[in-house]
């Protein structure tokens, strides 16, 4: 016949009604650090996974900041030495701290680790059939521009018989 509940569901369901959970009405707790908390700390979040594309990030983020420095240096140049080369040093150490603090925020490391695993489940093409196919794709476009250009001159030639075109 029927089977004897435990109870314990019940229990867990009152107990979360005591809090305040009324089955998914309330708000979701917040897990993990917050950005902001993220910036003053120093702990490196799942540091062996996705190492490569979140390490390219920095570099690529780092590539820009260094760019960024060096043409507020420029910009900056007639003034005083520390306007001129203390600040925009000091702004883009800031700016790389937050950079790299960004790789290791736990929800974009999460995407970026995914976008790692997922990378690597790509069937990547080998480079002779790359080589392969590149030349056929530029032999098509130089065969399809050739075509092209006859049949521009062809209809150039019709345009002038008839009268439209007037050279």
């Amino acid at each position: 016949m029927g089977q004897v509940k435990d109870g314990s569901q019940t229990a867990a369901k009152a107990a979360a009604r005591a809090e305040g959970d009324f089955g998914g009405s309330a708000k979701p707790k917040r897990q993990g650090p917050t950005y902001w908390t993220n910036l003053v700390s120093t702990d490196l979040y799942k540091f062996n996974l996705g190492r490569k594309v979140r390490w390219t990030t920095f570099i690529a983020l780092a590539i820009l900041i260094v760019y960024g420095v060096q043409q507020l240096t420029v910009q900056l140049a007639d003034q005083s030495l520390l306007v001129a080369r203390v600040f925009p040093l000091g702004f883009g150490g800031l700016l790389l701290w937050i950079a790299f603090r960004t790789i290791q925020y736990p929800r974009f490391a999460e995407f970026l680790i995914a976008t790692e695993a997922e990378m690597n489940k790509v069937s990547w093409i080998s480079r002779d059939d790359l080589r392969t196919s590149t030349i056929v794709v530029l032999v098509c476009v130089v065969i399809l521009s050739i075509y092209l250009f006859i049949v521009d001159i062809i209809w150039l030639k019709i345009l002038e018989l008839v009268g439209v075109i007037q050279r």
